[in-house]
């Protein structure tokens, strides 16, 4: 045989051994994630006079895998998408006021996604995702423009997102977009403004107000607001489906994993509350969770308890890098056997109201920490939770009382360490805040003959002026709350 003939089939039997040993691995998957703000759960496939409220969203539904009984880790955004980009519950990232910060040494997903050489880009509009809280670590590109609640800012957003995915279009990704619109005030634009209009627009609608008061609205008003957020989602579908067919165009929707999210939910006084913050409540905290990789997982409906800070993992084990020391929960199950039935869902408030919930298996348990108060509910016959089971069902409360005992103690043994905000940014961040409305308006009052008095900025001769934001006015929460009452509870 001739020396050219042995250096092809030298070449030959070469690239047959590349190919096999390629051959095994699997592919490297380019990242997307969509989270829309104040998205319930409940609405994601919700149809009104025979149409889908969101079609986008439920045709995605039909293609993902799709967590059915998910919970966000608090009933706001910081929190809970920081514990998207921690793989960590609320109470151990810490970051659950608006003077925290996250810790240097907490990695992000972000940080090891860029380690591992994918292109990272974020496109943030709100300030509770400010950079200074940690969120801008890892993103090659971190486009921050904090917008107000009352500005229409889906166009926008989509167009930043766009952007980013061409210029990345050629390379291995994260891009992470955080749609803003469906956050009060409701204000979607026409024709969405007219297509779920219900009940009586009230006097008043700035929910910043109105959601510090219990019951601040006749039942008309309030259905009139769930009808123009329900516009809002609607307006909103639109740009995700924007983007979605912009991936298509690139030719990269096979080989992008997109994950579609709400960070919160929204209630519209279901138990006396309007917006969100302040309970956790299904209505504040039942959200969606949807994971899309064509080809690579069969859509499903898995219904066992699922928390979003399990997306930061589940993430980095479907892109084949470690996961096993992100975070401190495990990976989300990616098909319906996988799932385990003690499996948990935990969420957290320290605003205003002082609450911690756990969701297992058909229970959802709840506690008031500042009065060690408990509720229980059975989610699978009652989903609104009007029936609180806790004084019936003592053996069913002492095993939810238990899972979130264990849940605590764990996260206070991985000794996750908390950071706070230079002064200087708390300032900055508390005056950002007030000049949207964030906080001056948190000093809502019942008036005389039920008028809602809203104070234009907290007066520091009659409310505490070392806390933040709200707290000044409302008594802030113990840190060592839920953990204090567990020791005194059976």
């Amino acid at each position: 045989m001739s020396r050219a003939g042995r250096r092809a089939i030298a070449a030959l039997a070469l690239g047959l051994a590349v190919l096999a040993a390629t051959g095994c691995r699997k592919p490297k998957p380019s990242i997307l994630i969509i989270s829309i703000d104040s998205l319930r759960a409940d609405e994601v496939t919700r149809v009104e006079d025979g149409r889908p409220v969101a079609p986008t969203l439920a045709e995605f539904a039909k293609e993902s895998v799709r967590y059915t009984n998910a919970l966000s880790a608090a009933p706001w955004t910081t929190p809970s998408m920081m514990a998207v980009m921690t793989g960590m519950p609320a109470p151990a990232h810490g970051v659950e006021e608006h003077d925290r910060a996250l810790a240097a040494s907490v990695p992000l997903l972000a940080e090891r996604l860029r380690q591992a050489r994918w292109r990272t880009g974020a496109v943030s509009p709100a300030l509770t995702l400010r950079p200074e809280y940690g969120f801008s670590r890892g993103f090659d590109d971190y486009d921050f423009e904090p917008l107000g609640h009352d500005v229409v800012t889906s166009p926008k957003l989509s167009g930043k997102t766009l952007h980013l995915l061409d210029r990345y279009r050629d390379d291995r990704f994260l891009v992470w977009v955080h749609f803003w619109d469906p956050h009060y005030n409701y204000i979607p634009p026409a024709p969405y403004d007219a297509q779920y209009r219900i009940g009586v627009r009230p006097a008043r609608e700035d929910v910043q107000c109105l959601k510090w008061i219990e019951n601040p609205l006749p039942p008309d008003g309030a259905l009139y607001l769930h009808g123009q957020y329900r516009g809002e989602i609607a307006y909103t579908d639109k740009f995700v489906r924007e983007i979605l067919d912009h991936l298509e165009k690139l030719g990269r929707a096979d080989d992008t994993i997109v994950v579609i999210l709400g960070d919160h939910g929204e209630s519209f006084q279901a138990h006396g509350w309007l917006g969100h913050t302040i309970r956790v409540d299904q209505d504040m905290t039942h959200v969606p969770i949807m994971i899309r990789w064509p080809g690579r997982l069969a859509p499903a409906e898995i219904g066992a308890a699922a928390e979003i800070a399990q997306i930061g993992p589940t993430l980095l084990k479907l892109a084949g890098l470690p996961y096993q020391d992100f975070g401190l929960v495990p990976p989300l199950p990616l098909a319906p056997a996988e799932a385990a039935a003690d499996s948990s869902a935990l969420t957290q408030t320290l605003r205003m109201g002082c609450y911690t919930g756990l969701v297992q298996g058909r229970w959802k348990y709840q506690l008031d920490h500042r009065t060690c108060a408990e509720t229980l509910f059975d989610l699978s016959t009652d989903p609104g939770e009007t029936r609180d089971l806790a004084a019936r069902d003592g053996s069913a409360l002492a095993a939810m009382r238990g899972a979130l005992r264990a849940r605590l103690e764990a996260i206070a043994a991985a000794k996750v360490p908390r950071a706070m905000l230079p002064q200087q940014l708390i300032d900055e961040t508390e005056a950002a805040l007030r000049s949207i409305g964030y906080v001056q308006a948190a000093t809502g009052t019942a008036g005389h003959e039920g008028e809602i008095v809203c104070e234009a900025l907290p007066d520091p001769t009659k409310y505490k002026h070392d806390a933040f934001g709200d707290l000044q006015v409302f008594t802030p929460c113990a840190a060592d709350g839920a953990p204090r009452c567990l020791q005194q509870l059976p």
